[in-house]
């Protein structure tokens, strides 16, 4: 056992002198951490922006509402009244503000689009037109719905539908409204009956840089690097003195070694980052992945007979592993294909523990 624990340490301390790869494990968690502190730090420097209606207008009121609602990059609010509004901008505690004018609805409809929405905002202030984008985009979301219901409710061709119709209907565009997807209703009529038909929603999640994924095909890297070193050294005579059990336990500890490092390494980025769920569900997720990397690597220890084989092999697989696991987006839902093809490629198993 003694001399187990000491092919061990002569091993990992071996791997922990390459200096590229002693500073790819430092360089890993502490740039997590720090990228972690500056994606707070914007998260905590939120541009105010006042709003204020002048009546209580269907479509300003629910626009107004979905702002202060649904706004991750400003912080809206509301105002008591329009010299309160001016002021705020003027001293400098709002970037700018929207006056919602009365009778907004009644203006559209009668194509009196001027002054529907006056802006009040700085003068040479970049961040007013950024955040009018955001305010007029949800305008215009309570108008189509708006438009779309009333639409439904006033055509004579769908005079005969069932008002659970129209409650499903207004609620699928609900959906839309505070979903990433897109929205598209089919009407289709059947002999003498009005027939609702079905609503399409494709969901889309917003992204984010998938650092659990790039580390799985990392560690899965380091693993091969593992076999590679054990090739060399055979190639060089290095275990040409050494005992037949020390040669069979040395395939698995060079796989082994570099993977557990690493892996160590990554479970320390997902805490610096605050992304771990559960710190024993990220050890116990990662222990499987490096014992499953190990016995791999172990058995092409076995069946690979020259090194450059794995140095042929390993951009190759790497690459493979970025397309085919879902990594930065899952092609599977395009190709279905690769939804097969995955499963032969190692971190794809650790990727799905999560």
């Amino acid at each position: 056992m003694k001399k187990v624990l000491l092919w061990f340490w002569l091993l990992t301390k071996r791997q922990l002198k390459s200096v590229f790869f002693l500073i790819l494990l430092i360089l890993i968690p502490l740039l997590s951490w720090i990228v972690s502190g500056m994606d707070s730090l914007k998260e905590e420097q939120v541009n105010r922006v006042a709003l204020f209606t002048r009546d209580e207008d269907e479509i300003s009121m629910a626009a107004v509402s979905d702002l202060l609602s649904g706004s991750d990059c400003y912080e809206f609010h509301v105002c008591g009244s329009e010299d309160e509004l001016m002021e705020e901008v003027r001293t400098g505690k709002a970037e700018c503000g929207y006056i919602f004018n009365d009778k907004i609805s009644e203006r559209i409809e009668k194509e009196k689009y001027k002054e529907c929405i006056i802006i009040v905002r700085k003068e040479n202030s970049i961040l007013a037109d950024a955040v009018s984008e955001t305010v007029f985009a949800s305008f215009f979301k309570e108008f189509c719905r708006k438009t779309a219901i009333d639409y439904v409710k006033n055509n004579e061709k769908f005079a005969g539908m069932d008002p659970e119709g129209l409650i499903q209907l207004e609620g699928t565009f609900e959906n839309y409204l505070i979903g990433n997807g897109t929205f598209k209703v089919e009407f289709e009529m059947l002999g003498e009956e009005s027939s609702f038909a079905k609503t399409q929603i494709i969901e889309t999640q917003a992204m984010s840089f998938p650092l659990r994924n790039v580390m799985a095909v990392l560690i899965m890297a380091g693993s091969m690097l593992g076999v590679l070193n054990w090739l060399l050294d055979r190639e060089m005579g290095v275990f040409a003195p050494m005992r037949h059990d020390f040669i069979l336990l040395s395939r698995p500890l060079y796989v082994f070694i570099p993977s557990a490092l690493l892996g160590i390494s990554t479970i320390f980025s997902m805490i610096a980052i605050g992304e771990n769920s559960s710190i024993f569900h990220e050890i116990l997720a990662m222990l499987f992945y490096v014992i499953l990397l190990t016995i791999v690597g172990t058995v092409c220890c076995y069946f690979l007979k020259k090194s450059f084989t794995v140095i042929s092999a390993m951009p190759v697989l790497i690459i493979a592993s970025l397309l085919v696991c879902p990594v930065f987006i899952d092609l599977s839902l395009y190709l279905p294909v690769i939804g097969i093809l995955r499963k032969i490629f190692v971190p794809y198993y650790y990727m799905i523990s999560f």
